[in-house]
């Protein structure tokens, strides 16, 4: 008799562990987030403190994008993807519209003394606004598919210069990369 319950308990253990066990499989084949992190539209305001809309300076790249005003003229923009397809095709069209649009050149911005390093950035001077992009791939984990563009930036063009050191600042502070690689534009 108490063979027949031992064996009851034992299959119902199997089971319930069979549950979770599957459960928290399926779970993690879905929902490739890690812990603590947001999910992918939440990723963008994620990176910034306040988020405002100087999103329309450039094309349409992504519905995950937030921006932020850090002074009358600092703006800084931020896309998010999580296919690496969708970002390739982003950054192709946001650099066929910088060209058009105004001068880009790729550089490297000097770190060592903030953040103990260097940064590939694309440097933009347009019509209505001049910073810097920078290219965030993976940051968090090589495993994860994180994808960000961002743009450190100033609508005062015609003062470009007078507003580098503050965008230096900038991109300085907002700064994020445990893995991965961070580049410029193309």
């Amino acid at each position: 008799m108490f063979e027949h319950i031992k064996n009851k308990k034992l299959l119902i253990l199997l089971f319930v562990a069979f549950l979770v066990f599957g459960s928290i499989f399926i779970f993690s084949s879905f929902y490739r987030i890690g812990p603590g992190l947001p999910p992918a539209e939440g990723m963008p305001e994620w990176y910034l403190i306040d988020s405002n809309t100087y999103d329309s300076l450039f094309p349409f790249i992504s519905i995950n994008t937030a921006s932020e005003s850090h002074s009358d003229s600092l703006v800084l923009i931020v896309w998010y993807f999580e296919r690496e397809l969708l970002f390739q095709e982003a950054k192709k069209t946001l650099h066929d519209y910088l060209i058009i649009n105004g001068k880009t050149e790729n550089m490297q911005l000097d770190f060592t003394k903030e953040l103990d390093t260097t940064v590939n950035a694309t440097k933009y001077e347009g019509k209505k606004t001049a910073g810097y992009f920078v290219v965030y791939e993976n940051p968090f984990l090589e495993t994860r598919d994180d994808f960000f563009i961002v743009y450190h930036g100033t609508t005062e063009t015609h003062n470009f210069s007078d507003h580098e050191r503050d965008l230096m600042k900038l991109i300085s502070q907002s700064y994020y990369s445990n893995s991965g690689k961070v580049t410029s534009l193309n």
